[in-house]
């Protein structure tokens, strides 16, 4: 018990070194600066238009914001489509039986096949999620805007963080190309 005590500490030791090079890699301040940029655009939609679900935007734009441009892309866009599925059989199971254990279990089922068949991987936890968000909401508010506003707003989120990472990949590129030119002279 102990000895597992310990490695789980050893996580938290912090070697400064490591840090410092992590911290002022290229890539690395270029992923704060988009997840930075990311959230200031969405709190700002959230403020602007209290009407609306955006604090599900700013939640969408940090999450799916990769170091790796290429996974930024993947993960808005698995995102979006994980949350559509799940928010569209939420919202069917709960216009065709209400909620009930049995109906929560069954659209989980459905869910869980339905984002196998696509092969959505990871992000059917995302369906999951806007499932039993969609219908517990749906129970609370009985109204279906609710689930349609919360789908819009995430895929508000993944696509501003599409925009930003196509934008940054936009500026960075010729830097990029300009110091591996560099090196190889």
């Amino acid at each position: 018990m102990l000895k597992n005590f310990t490695t789980r500490y050893q996580r938290y030791k912090v070697d400064f070194n490591e840090f410092a090079s992590t911290v002022f890699n290229r890539y690395f301040v270029i992923y704060l600066i988009k997840c930075l940029f990311g959230a200031a655009i969405c709190f700002w939609l959230y403020a602007t238009f209290p009407g609306h679900q955006y604090y599900w935007a700013l939640v969408s734009v940090i999450l799916v914001i990769a170091p790796e441009d290429r996974d930024s892309i993947k993960f808005s866009l698995d995102r979006i489509e994980a949350n559509i599925i799940g928010a569209t059989i939420g919202l069917l199971y709960y216009i065709l039986a209400g909620i009930s254990i049995v109906t929560l279990l069954l659209a989980i089922l459905t869910t869980i096949l339905f984002c196998t068949a696509v092969r959505l991987g990871n992000s059917t936890r995302t369906a999951l999620a806007a499932l039993i968000i969609v219908m517990v909401l749906e129970n609370e508010k009985n109204n279906w805007h609710i689930a349609l506003d919360r789908m819009l707003s995430v895929m508000v989120g993944c696509l501003i963080a599409i925009l930003i990472t196509g934008i940054t990949y936009w500026i960075k590129k010729p830097i990029m190309e300009s110091s591996s030119d560099e090196a190889t002279e």
